[in-house]
C-alpha cells in the first residue's frame, strides 16, 4: 500500500494542487449497442455507417472506447464520439481527459475499417507507432495529439 501512495505523493510535491481535468461532451448522446461491417448498431434499432466508409472493422479497441459513452451524430450526418486520452507523464497536469472525435477519422488515423475513398486524398498514416494505441487507461497522449495536428 505504500509503494501506490508514494508515487501521488511525490506528484503533489513536483505540481501541487494545480491538477485538472479536460472532460468534452456531447450534445444529444445516443447509446450504441455494438457494430458490424455494415455499421454502428444503436439501441434504437438503427444500423448507421460512419461517412466516408465502406465497411467497419471487425475488431478495433480505437472504435471500442469511442462508442462505449455513447455517439452523436451531427447535421451533416458526421459521428462523433468519446475517447479516454491517457495522461502517462507524472509531470502532466492533467488527472483525466475525455475527448471528442469523429469516428470516421479515428479509424482512418489507425488505418482500419474500409474507406470509401482509397485515393491520394485520403489521409495516410504509416504504422510506425507515432499513432499512439488504445491501452486499458485510454489512447497515449502523443498519438492522440498527433491526430489533432492532421485534423487542423
Amino acid at each position: 500500500m505504500v509503494t501506490q501512495v508514494i508515487p501521488y505523493v511525490l506528484k503533489y510535491r513536483l505540481l501541487g494542487p494545480y491538477r485538472t481535468r479536460v472532460i468534452d461532451e456531447l450534445d444529444s448522446p445516443i447509446a450504441v449497442t455494438g457494430w458490424s461491417e455494415r455499421g454502428l448498431e444503436l439501441v434504437d434499432g438503427r444500423v448507421i455507417q460512419l461517412p466516408g466508409m465502406l465497411a467497419l472493422p471487425r475488431t478495433s479497441a480505437a472504435l471500442t472506447d469511442g462508442t462505449s459513452r455513447g455517439i452523436e451524430i451531427d447535421e451533416r450526418g458526421r459521428v462523433y464520439g468519446l475517447v479516454r486520452v491517457h495522461h502517462w507523464c507524472g509531470s502532466d497536469p492533467v488527472d483525466e481527459h475525455i475527448a471528442r472525435v469523429e469516428l470516421a477519422h479515428l479509424l482512418t488515423y489507425f488505418g482500419e475499417g474500409e474507406p470509401k475513398d482509397q485515393g491520394p486524398q485520403r489521409f495516410h498514416f504509416p504504422d510506425n507507432g507515432s499513432n499512439g494505441s488504445f491501452t486499458r487507461w485510454g489512447w497515449n497522449v502523443s498519438g492522440y495529439h498527433a491526430f489533432m495536428r492532421v485534423q487542423r
